[in-house]
């Protein structure tokens, strides 16, 4: 039983990770986001949810 279900329960982990990713990527800017590109801007916030989002992901992208 160990030689699948361990596996399995980290390829799942990993789907849901990823499936995170996309939806965090798509709710701070919408579907046309570029994942790389410097100088492009990302559309303006309309909530204070959306600006905090915005906020992690420039202190991210500014670490890297």
């Amino acid at each position: 039983m160990k030689d699948w279900f361990v596996p399995s329960m980290g390829f799942g982990l990993f789907i849901y990770f990823m499936l995170f990713v996309i939806l965090y990527t798509i709710k701070i800017g919408g579907p046309n986001v570029p994942l790389y590109g410097d100088g492009q801007q990302i559309a303006p916030p309309k909530s204070d949810t959306e600006k905090f989002l915005q906020d992690v992901s420039k202190s991210v992208r500014e670490s890297f």
